[in-house]
């Protein structure tokens, strides 16, 4: 990404482990995070918040996401839903060092 668009301000990745990765390549490059480059990853990984910088990420809430389902699924089963059902989780984007 560096060579093929190295005007680029900002990389978000598809989670904190490849945006971990791409923070240790700018470093191993001396492309200051966030001074030159702003990097964002999503899933709120361990990782993101103990890499330094710290990760920018977006926690969509997995287990809150997989809790509500099985409820769901259960209220179907045992005939207590018998229509579609909206749910909204909202993700929170946790804006940390690598991005600022």
């Amino acid at each position: 990404l560096l060579a093929t668009m190295p005007d680029a301000q900002a990389v978000i990745c598809v989670s904190d482990l490849s945006a971990f990765g791409a923070l240790t390549e700018c470093q191993r490059r001396g492309v200051a995070v966030p001074g030159q480059i702003s990097i964002a990853g999503f899933g709120d990984y361990e990782i993101g918040s103990v890499s330094v910088p710290a990760l920018s990420t977006i926690n969509p809430f997995p287990r809150q996401i997989g809790a509500r389902t099985a409820a769901l699924i259960l209220d179907v089963l045992d005939g207590r839903q018998t229509t579609l059902a909206l749910v909204q989780i909202c993700p929170d984007l946790l804006i940390r060092e690598s991005s600022v």
